[in-house]
């Protein structure tokens, strides 16, 4: 029997239409270069308490930069790609 792909969700995390923009700016770097971050952010249907945040530097001569976090209000919980972060979250 094989895997039928065709009825996998697309994960979402990579689906750009559910990001929202809030935030882009350019700011000068420790050697004088420019760093461009912008900052996304999505409701998730099984988290309605909170959000995903995405933030993305980029450097004219190094790679971008990728980085996740949950927000509820002041609480902010980094993503590092382990389920720690996320079970240590506590909702409020």
């Amino acid at each position: 029997m094989t895997e039928d792909l065709s009825i996998v969700a697309p994960c979402f995390l990579h689906r750009e239409d559910l990001w929202h923009p809030l935030q882009e700016t350019t700011l000068s770097g420790p050697l004088g270069q420019q760093i461009h971050i912008a900052i996304h952010e999505q409701t998730l249907s099984f988290y309605a308490e909170g959000s995903l945040r995405r933030w993305t530097c980029r450097t004219a001569d190094e790679e971008t930069q990728t980085y996740y976090a949950l927000i509820q209000g002041d609480l902010i919980a980094p993503l590092n790609g382990t389920s720690p972060p996320i079970h240590g979250f506590i909702v409020i």
